[in-house]
């Protein structure tokens, strides 16, 4: 609520998105809901009760500007990918669980996620260590630090601490570490951030498993409750491509490519788009690996028809959003009944 009012007031017209994550699918679920009791009203100006939160019989509901600026998510910060180019972590009373080792990492990977200047909120009894280089305090007594440094590639030690796989005891051998002269693991781990594509792990019901690199330039998380579905995430021009290349691979069991043109920005940018079969040993299922490498506007220029066919889907997904948001106005018409 602060920071939507912080955006009313400012001159900027900035768009608000809030990832609310947690280990804990079953809390999740109840922040989804979005009800809260009456007694809200004893702690809330009526101005911000009116403004976000519709009466019911004994309780509030959030409103649907505020409901829609957050994006609840299941997460677990030491085996999950991170999140990137964050302006705000809030992180509150999780380092206190953690031991030193581990709290160390994670203030790295904090460090990662926030943009240039990005701040960092910690609880009364958490501090960023010795890792001063990494962050500025801003205020001491309640915790709050920029982000200081130069940009960092992603740490080489995600996850952070390793899934024990089936058949594995939590105190058996743990993987191999690079020695401190095992200069080829490290060359490969900083090409691996630097060069290689971005991609994104999925399972046959096309649910993501896993990101590497800066898969926003191709996918999104959309508003309103949070989805693994790979196909839902895909950026305008992506959808229907991805799709027919999923398909291809998975019927022939062999890499599928195709070209597209991605929306971002008011701009049509030119993909390739590669989908390559991977076998998962542990699991002994089948898996696909979605890589995205962007290429010279030359090189997807489309042909005549493809123009045609390109208006034409345009057209139908204008006629499927139009239907969207009349079904959403009837169902909130069903809700307020």
């Amino acid at each position: 609520m602060l920071l939507l009012e912080r955006v009313a007031s400012s001159e900027r017209n900035g768009e608000l998105q809030i990832f609310a994550t947690d280990i804990d699918r079953h809390s999740l679920e109840i922040a989804r809901v979005a009800t809260y009791p009456e007694a809200i009203a004893s702690s809330l100006a009526p101005e911000r009760l009116t403004r976000f939160f519709t009466k019911s019989d004994h309780s509030y509901r959030v409103k649907k500007e505020l409901r829609e600026a957050v994006v609840f998510a299941p997460q677990n910060l030491i085996t999950d990918a991170p999140f990137s180019r964050l302006d705000l972590i809030i992180c509150r009373n999780l380092l206190i669980y953690l031991e030193p080792e581990l709290q160390h990492k994670v203030i790295a990977l904090f460090h990662f996620a926030l943009n240039h200047n990005g701040y960092l909120f910690l609880g009364k009894s958490e501090t960023v260590g010795q890792q001063l280089s990494l962050f500025e305090p801003l205020s001491k007594k309640w915790r709050i630090y920029r982000r200081s440094g130069p940009v960092r590639p992603v740490p080489a030690d995600v996850p952070l601490i390793p899934e024990v796989l089936p058949g594995e005891r939590p105190g058996g051998p743990r993987p191999h570490k690079p020695r401190p002269d095992d200069h080829g693991e490290v060359i490969r781990a900083l090409l691996l951030a630097r060069y290689a594509p971005a991609a994104v792990l999925v399972n046959r019901d096309c649910q993501t498993l896993y990101f590497h690199g800066q898969t926003d330039d191709y996918l999104v998380h959309p508003a309103g409750e949070p989805t693994d579905d790979l196909l839902a995430m895909a950026r305008e021009g992506l959808r229907l491509k991805l799709r027919a290349a999923l398909h291809r691979a998975m019927q022939e069991e062999q890499p599928a490519v195709v070209v597209t043109q991605v929306k971002r920005g008011g701009a049509s940018l030119p993909v390739q788009v590669t989908v390559t079969p991977v076998e998962d040993q542990r699991q002994g299922v089948g898996l696909w690996l979605e890589t995205f490498s962007a290429l010279p506007a030359a090189e997807a220029e489309p042909a005549p028809r493809a123009i045609e066919e390109s208006a034409a889907v345009g057209h139908l997904e204008e006629e499927l959003a139009s239907v969207k948001k009349e079904l959403e106005s009837v169902v909130a018409d069903l809700e307020s009944s």
